[in-house]
Parts: C-alpha cells; sequence; structure tokens
C-alpha cells in the first residue's frame, strides 16, 4: 500500500492523501454476484466447472 502511495504521489505530482488509501483497505461486506458471473471469475483464473453431481 505504501508503495502503491508512493507511485501515485510521485506520477501525479500530487500531495499525499491518506482519505484515498483508506478506502482501498475497506471491503465490502456483502458482496454479491450473480451465478453465471461467478462461474466466469473463476473460469478466468484457470479453473475447471463442472456440473454438480446429483
Amino acid at each position: 500500500m505504501l508503495l502503491t502511495a508512493i507511485y501515485h504521489i510521485l506520477k501525479n505530482k500530487e500531495p499525499y492523501n491518506p482519505d484515498l488509501y483508506k478506502r482501498s483497505d475497506v471491503r465490502q461486506v456483502n458482496r454479491e454476484i450473480p451465478v453465471e458471473q461467478a462461474i466466469l471469475l473463476a473460469q478466468a483464473q484457470g479453473y475447471r466447472i463442472m456440473a454438480a453431481a446429483t
């Protein structure tokens, strides 16, 4: 996180703004996505999705 802050400070020539970096630490508690999107995300990570055995 520190390196990211330094990178943006130097790249954009802007002063440090701690509020910008506090937001990136907070994750949403109830993150929900449709099943189809979850499958696509898993496939993009290299997982092979198979039908559930009944």
